[in-house]
């Protein structure tokens, strides 16, 4: 029993003039418990009224995923989770979501496997894509998470990995997400090679401060919002890219972990306005200023192995475009 989380939420639903857990609150008892009505979208947060575990879901390609938050110091590291916006629903609803312990954090390629113990955890690394295979896990399964989050799991060096429950393990034939995209041919790029962009990103929105002009420095501050992109192959317009985003005015990181096979690669993105785009953090493509859409390219002679992309982009005024392709020659 987690007894920071349950005061926490006794006092949200004081707060919210019932008692989520319908359980008595100071000698007050809540008439009925309550059942969210409302559909549980990606990046939500739910818990049922049997458990005081919170978690956060992941939907993709009609794959349904949930994260434990291991406690309220994890939680309050993420300044857009809100403990108000916590979902009560069925036990049936928890149920059809599949329970993920894979994370990477943001600039560690590594990716682990969590063993939450109450409020305390402990991660042991998956150390190549071939054992993350064996273990019948799904790339799409991966969270993006914080250092503060991986930090508070401690390191289990000797302990040994179990298999991934309820995970499709397929590795895409893209090179990809396991379980994820299978990729398609591209005819408009150097080599008419597969394209293996099209998987699942972890994209992290910020607004940036109206009226600002010229190249801005990236967000060192929490996103104002996150969400998994299906690809990055936007063409806002002159719309905002989400509910709670400017239309103009905003920057987004997009972060991924792919399996490139050993060989050539070409990385084209076109882009209004400015953006970078990074391999395991080294820089291959920096056209950081407005401009109108615009595709550059930069090749990229990959090793095998797990390799992680980042894009960082930003927006300034007017028409927002912002597309990736990766190509295999």
């Amino acid at each position: 029993m987690k007894k920071s989380i349950r005061i926490l939420l006794l006092s949200l639903g004081i707060f919210l003039g019932t008692c989520a857990l319908g359980v008595p609150f100071f000698g007050v008892q809540a008439a009925e418990p309550y059942i969210s009505t409302q559909p549980v979208l990606d990046g939500a947060l739910i818990k049922t009224l049997a458990s005081n575990d919170v978690y956060i879901v992941k939907i993709y390609g009609g794959k349904r995923f949930k994260r434990l938050i291991l406690n309220p110091q994890i939680f309050n590291q993420y300044q857009h989770l809100k403990w108000e916006n916590i979902q009560v629903v069925t036990q049936q609803s928890a149920d059809s979501f599949i329970v993920s312990n894979l994370v990477r954090a943001v600039g560690d390629p590594n990716v682990y496997k969590l063993y939450p113990n109450g409020d305390i955890g402990t991660k042991r690394r998956i150390k190549d894509p071939q054992q993350f295979s064996t273990l019948n896990c799904d790339w799409d399964a991966v969270y993006t998470i914080n250092s503060f989050e991986r930090d508070s799991y401690v390191l289990d060096s000797a302990g040994s990995l179990d298999q991934c429950v309820g995970m499709t393990g397929s590795t895409s034939t893209s090179g990809g997400s396991t379980g994820g995209s299978t990729g398609g041919t591209n005819t408009g790029l150097p080599g008419n090679g597969t394209v293996i962009s099209d998987a699942t990103f972890f994209g992290e929105y910020w607004n940036l401060p109206t009226g600002s002009k010229g190249s801005p420095a990236f967000p060192a501050s929490a996103p104002n919002a996150t969400r998994s992109d299906n690809g990055i192959n936007f063409n806002w317009g002159l719309d905002a890219p989400m509910q709670g985003i400017n239309a103009d005015h905003f920057a987004v990181r997009w972060t991924r972990v792919f399996t490139l096979p050993v060989g050539a690669y070409t990385f084209s993105f076109t882009g209004d306005d400015g953006f970078r785009v990074y391999v395991d953090n080294v820089l291959i493509l920096d056209k950081w200023g407005d401009q109108a859409a615009t595709t550059y390219s930069a090749d990229y002679a990959s090793s095998g192995g797990s390799h992680q992309v980042k894009v960082e982009y930003y927006e300034n005024s007017q028409h927002a475009v912002a597309k990736l392709v990766i190509v295999q020659k």
